[in-house]
């Protein structure tokens, strides 16, 4: 299954909006899963020069950041993320 997550173009970004990060997290080492958990986040700061972001979260993020809409496919990539990490507690650390 193929999640398609849209990107924000960030020089419509302002301060107060909401986005959505994406970060891959590990359970053990060397083990992944293809989809990312999706953190929403509260954008605090913009460098004038639009080089550095500030969420709430996370603090600071460099220009490189993809920062995704909120929307119901991001919902999805986090439930599947939650559901997987949930199996393989049941299955494998019981």
């Amino acid at each position: 299954m193929h999640i398609e997550l849209k990107e924000i173009d960030k020089d419509t970004l302002k301060v107060g909006d909401w986005v959505r990060i994406a970060r891959e997290v590990s359970y053990g080492w060397g083990l992944s899963f293809r989809h990312k958990l999706i953190y929403p986040a509260k954008i605090t700061r913009i460098t004038p020069k639009r080089t550095k972001f500030f969420t709430d979260k996370f603090g600071e993020h460099d220009k490189r950041e993809v920062f995704y809409e909120c929307d119901s496919e991001a919902a999805r990539e986090t439930f599947f993320w939650l559901r997987h990490l949930e199996i393989f507690r049941t299955e494998y650390l019981s």
